[in-house]
């Protein structure tokens, strides 16, 4: 039996199943591509890698949706296939492309988000380097605890949900979280300290 708790979530599955499959996933991308984006960024931190996930991602979703049982609501189904492919995504990239530097994939994107200063260039700045220390510690950490903390923190999943998403019991999300803020915030300070020399 489908859980789902919108209505939009169920006319997608029906539209789907009864052979709309094009208007089926235009109606999931309207309703859930900014989530999806957001989280596949979150996982990747690289806009054109990200496009090259989302693509994969539908087709996924398109091949895999007659499948989905119900057990759980249809965007954490979701969310579990956006992570699967990402994760495999960015194993395939490691093993493509080694020669591409955290800085250059980095870097690049808060470059281009900075527009022209409304507030005072050096909070600005200084806001822009928090940020990449952040991103640098967050790619930094492994990858057991760097998925729970973007769903979190980030996304604002609840725990429960984040439980359902990878399959784990929810104790292990808990250690999980609780040991990936205890490394992110060592990888920070170790980064900050090692940008004040």
């Amino acid at each position: 039996m489908i859980q789902s708790k919108t209505p939009v979530d169920q006319d997608i599955i029906s539209l789907h199943r009864e052979g709309n499959r094009e208007e089926a996933i235009k109606l999931l991308i309207q309703l859930y591509q900014d989530r999806i984006y957001s989280l596949s960024y979150k996982v990747l931190n690289n806009h054109d890698d990200t496009l090259d996930a989302l693509q994969e991602i539908y087709i996924q979703i398109d091949k895999s949706l007659p499948d989905f049982r119900g057990d759980s609501q249809l965007y954490t189904w979701i969310y579990r296939l956006t992570l699967n492919v990402c994760i495999n995504f960015k194993k395939k990239r490691k093993k493509c492309d080694k020669m591409v530097e955290l800085s250059e994939r980095v870097i690049q994107p808060m470059i281009n988000l900075i527009s022209r200063p409304v507030e005072d260039p050096d909070k600005l700045c200084e806001e822009k380097y928090q940020q990449l220390l952040f991103q640098k510690a967050l790619t930094n950490l492994q990858e057991s605890q760097r998925i729970p903390i973007i769903l979190h923190d980030l996304e604002r999943i609840k725990l429960s949900e984040i439980s359902n998403i990878l399959n784990l019991p929810l104790n292990t999300i808990k250690t999980r979280l609780y040991r990936g803020r205890e490394s992110l915030k060592s990888h920070i300070h170790k980064l900050s300290f090692y940008h004040k020399d």
